[in-house]
């Protein structure tokens, strides 16, 4: 599955915790709950999501994607 973390998750996240980690050094756990449910079952559902600028298309500057394999 694809996660979308919104930094701004990230950072309250760190703040909560007073520490400073970043998104990939957090477990599959973290990932799940920064990620709200604004996941992907896969990459092709990622990709036209993305490519057709829908309403769950990530932006760099304000998102993280992480995979997570099962």
């Amino acid at each position: 599955m694809i996660y979308i973390i919104q930094a701004s998750a990230l950072m309250r996240y760190n703040y909560k915790h007073n520490m400073f980690k970043p998104v990939e050094d957090l477990d599959a756990d973290e990932v799940k709950e920064l990620a709200s449910d604004w996941h992907f079952d896969n990459w092709e559902q990622f990709v036209k999501e993305f490519n057709n600028d829908g309403d769950l298309a990530p932006f760099p500057t304000e998102h993280f994607i992480v995979e997570l394999k099962s």
